[in-house]
């Protein structure tokens, strides 16, 4: 096979643009992509902690967990969610005050109260209600809530319920 100097030329200009492409892209087209991923990481968590309510729950007679320790006595049924992806240190999460060791059944719509949302507190077993909710929201202007049901949505504002 002889040398040729359009194949090392050809091989050369083909290494260039697949390193050049991706750095055409301006830096904010990832970071949406990025803060989207965090949306749903986050969306993942509390939906973890849900289900950790739940167990606990059923454990303590369909009661809610304390509001003063509500993510320590419910760290033994899932010890890895509680902190935001967003958030770098903390948790950034704070349990719905109102809840503080109601029975679940004694809620006339579970499908329309939180009890977990996305806080400007980072201290752990933050809980008020609703007065450290971060606005504008941690994930694009919205943040994740998570309902007594144990469903999780999104909002781009504070939902009317």
């Amino acid at each position: 096979m002889k040398f040729s100097w359009l194949r090392v030329i050809g091989w050369t200009s083909a290494c260039l643009l697949v390193i050049a492409i991706p750095a055409l892209f301006p830096v904010s087209f990832y970071n949406g992509h990025k803060e989207h991923a965090r949306r749903i990481v986050c969306a993942s968590n509390m939906k973890q902690m849900g289900l950790a309510f739940y167990q606990y729950s059923q454990d303590n007679d369909l009661r809610m967990p304390p509001s003063a320790t509500w993510a320590d006595v419910t760290y033994p049924y899932e010890k890895t969610s509680f902190r935001c992806p967003s958030v770098y240190a903390g948790s950034g999460y704070a349990y719905n005050s109102k809840l503080d060791c109601i029975k679940i059944t004694t809620s006339p719509d579970p499908t329309t109260v939180i009890s977990i949302f996305e806080s400007t507190s980072t201290v752990a077993n933050a809980n008020d209600m609703l007065n450290s909710l971060c606005t504008p929201g941690r994930h694009s202007g919205g943040n994740n809530y998570l309902f007594l049901d144990g469903h999780v949505r999104y909002y781009d504002k504070l939902p009317n319920l």
